[in-house]
């Protein structure tokens, strides 16, 4: 009964002013709520703000993606979850919780879900990870009984190496695995700069050869080539660093 009157009085006073107030007599807008405590510290029980409705990413796409009817432009909402669902469809940029309005000028039809963030439009990751020594086989990285080179939530899957020859010189193949959830590879660009935490020169290069999500595992997978630009065919000495930098584009 109490959640029926709130609503009928609500109802009243939007026919008869065209504005309504809560916890105020004069609504400046459609609708005007001002805080029960607006300063203060004491009653901290009381919690003012607005909940804007929470759902996770698979029901957000679900309502996004249907035409009948569309969902009205600029519809708020806060996803809370991106375990379910993908990022597809109208859900194409809901890669993090947060909040989300929905824009119906953009394609595909009938309209995405776009982030509310700063006036920056990407998401950004970084991390540092760690290269294996080149020329030494050491126990199977796939079983992670060697967790040395693993960094930052992710583990080295795999590592070959090639000895320098003429005009050629030494180079492994690293394939690293991220253990949370997968990135969302749309719009993804990669970066790597490479350094070291010895005296030692930076003496290699390292560049992307793909990152994809892996169809067995379902985790992101980067897998690089760092090579040697002073044809050194032993270990590499230190311990030399791969600086990871992902960049999404959002629109």
């Amino acid at each position: 009964m109490k959640k029926k009157y709130i609503f009928t009085m609500l109802m009243i006073s939007s026919y008869t002013f065209a504005q309504v107030g809560i916890n105020n007599d004069s609504p400046k807008s459609t609708l005007d709520i001002t805080a029960a405590r607006p300063t203060g510290t004491l009653n901290p029980e009381i919690k003012d703000g607005i909940i804007i409705p929470n759902m996770d990413r698979a029901r957000a796409q679900a309502i996004g993606n249907n035409s009948t009817p569309a969902t009205a432009h600029s519809t708020l909402i806060y996803v809370n979850s991106i375990a379910t669902g993908t990022s597809s469809q109208s859900a194409i940029n809901i890669g993090s919780t947060g909040f989300y309005y929905f824009d119906t000028k953009e394609l595909p039809a009938p309209g995405l879900w776009m982030p509310i963030k700063s006036s920056v439009n990407l998401d950004i990751y970084g991390a540092q990870l760690r290269i294996p020594p080149h020329n030494q086989f050491t126990d199977d990285f796939t079983n992670h009984s060697v967790s040395t080179y693993d960094s930052d939530n992710w583990l080295v899957i795999s590592k070959s190496s090639t000895n320098s020859a003429a005009n050629t010189p030494a180079k492994m193949i690293i394939v690293y695995e991220f253990q949370g959830s997968p990135f969302n590879l749309t719009n993804l660009y990669p970066q790597l700069t490479v350094g070291n935490n010895s005296a030692l020169p930076d003496a290699y290069v390292a560049n992307v050869i793909s990152i994809l999500n892996n169809g067995t595992s379902g985790r992101t997978r980067l897998t690089v080539s760092a090579v040697r630009i002073d044809n050194l065919t032993n270990s590499w000495a230190g311990t030399f660093l791969l600086n990871v930098l992902l960049s999404r584009r959002l629109n």
